[in-house]
């Protein structure tokens, strides 16, 4: 081979690897890795419609578990110690601790997971500029909606881990609806979650709080009796929970629908067992919820998703037959 065909060997291989590197869906799948696998402590503002709120996170993993701690620091004292999928926040002001296993909805930065082989039938996914956020060079994803049933995402990645650092959430007027923004972030030293399991003391409730156990029971297999007829193109059932509701009030069943970025829960009460519910459609900031009542249930889908999707999916399910 000769030197100019080496040299040609050499050039095309520097290109194709820029080239995948560009890719905007590559990164995506960095971002998704990234935000469940690195250790990493910070400081990250949210904001949705008129809340803001600034929270310390700390987040690692320990015995092959997944764990994140998050301090909120404004308004009333509030922690969140999660491991693995069981979260425990912790409210001193009300002494109480409220106990439920993780599921869709967002949150910021571990809970934002994108599955991008379902996005490219209703987003269009490109690369957008280079910016800093938090100190750090970042890439920004674009997902813009094909269709009005969903919100638009902006994901502001690190270069270097891919680990996200800012997050926004658009509506159809290309405004953003909720916005999550590290200011301070530290990536790549190993936390220690002792101290924190031994403030919380893990493995019992504090003395004299009200403990809230809102995990699910066992999976339901099947549609659990209902039916989507019709609902939103792209959303698909992920999961299906039965929710105990706490002192003896019996429990809620819990569905999950994606599209791959957005998640939609639907919640189905017997209507003796609901608390105060008005049918309609209500939103904050960029969280929508419809109600309906049907067949003696309280039918309550949510979402950060446009107000006409909630209203699609909760008026589309039906009681099986």
């Amino acid at each position: 081979m000769t030197w100019a065909a080496r040299l040609l060997l050499v050039v095309l291989a520097f290109f194709l690897q820029n080239a995948a590197s560009a890719d905007p869906l590559v990164w995506l799948k960095r971002m998704t890795q990234a935000n469940g696998s690195l250790d990493y402590n910070g400081t990250f503002i949210y904001q949705c419609g008129p809340i803001s709120e600034t929270s310390r996170i700390v987040h690692g993993t320990e015995d092959g578990r997944e764990m994140e701690w998050i301090q909120v620091l404004d308004g009333p004292p509030r922690e969140m110690l999660r491991v693995g999928d069981e979260v425990r926040a912790f409210l001193p002001g009300e002494k109480r601790e409220v106990v439920e296993k993780r599921a869709g909805g967002r949150g910021f930065p571990g809970r934002v997971a994108v599955v991008p082989e379902q996005l490219l039938n209703y987003y269009t996914v490109k690369a957008g500029g280079g910016e800093r956020v938090a100190g750090l060079d970042a890439r920004l994803l674009i997902l813009e909606p094909k269709d009005g049933w969903r919100f638009g995402h902006r994901f502001w990645v690190d270069a270097n881990s891919g680990l996200l650092l800012k997050a926004w959430v658009m509506d159809d007027k290309g405004l953003p609806v909720e916005q999550f923004s590290f200011t301070q972030i530290a990536i790549g030293s190993p936390q220690d979650f002792t101290a924190l399991k031994a403030r919380w003391r893990e493995d019992r409730p504090q003395p004299d709080w009200k403990v809230d156990n809102m995990l699910p029971g066992e999976a339901v297999n099947g549609d659990a009796g209902w039916i989507l007829h019709g609902g939103v193109p792209g959303f698909r059932k992920t999961a299906v929970w039965r929710r105990r509701l706490g002192d003896g009030a019996g429990s809620v069943l819990h569905m999950l629908f994606s599209d791959g970025v957005a998640a939609v829960s639907v919640f189905v009460t017997p209507v003796d067992q609901a608390r105060t519910a008005r049918p309609g459609t209500s939103t904050q900031g960029g969280v929508a919820m419809h109600v309906r009542l049907v067949s003696g249930n309280v039918v309550t889908a949510m979402g950060e998703v446009p107000p006409a999707t909630v209203r699609k999916i909760a008026e589309s399910l039906e009681l099986k037959k």
